[in-house]
């Protein structure tokens, strides 16, 4: 059911060039970002605990459990961008709300096609309760 998904964040990401891009680690997240990393060629860092920046760089400090998770690694991606990370639900803290900050939301258009779409769903059965 990602493969719609990997194409429209694949062309994003190639026309966009950022310098990282994080997905969540959740179900769909893992499912989708190694399929972004290959189309975009660049590496993944899987199920961050830990994200910092390195002093006086762009690179991205990636922290994950390794061997088990009886150590923690932490991983840079020097030579490839964007630098891609799955980061476990969490992980960032809510900033406090700062009125002097503002983004901006653009819109962006994108083409799916029928062949897309892998997944068709014929009928939904709400199941009932038993009591």
């Amino acid at each position: 059911m990602t493969k719609p998904y990997t194409k429209v964040l694949s062309n994003l990401v190639n026309d966009r060039k950022p310098n990282v891009f994080l997905i969540g680690a959740t179900a769909i997240g893992r499912d989708l970002a190694p399929r972004i990393a290959a189309r975009v060629r660049t590496g993944l860092t899987a199920d961050c605990t830990s994200i910092d920046v390195e002093e006086n760089t762009t690179n991205i400090l990636m922290t994950r459990p390794a061997f088990g998770g009886n150590i923690m690694a932490t991983i840079i991606c020097p030579d490839h961008r964007p630098q891609m990370s799955t980061v476990r639900p969490g992980v960032m803290k809510k900033p406090e709300k700062d009125e002097t900050r503002s983004g901006i939301i653009e819109k962006i258009d994108i083409s799916i096609e029928k062949e897309d779409i892998d997944v068709e769903i014929l009928s939904v059965v709400k199941e009932e309760k038993i009591r």
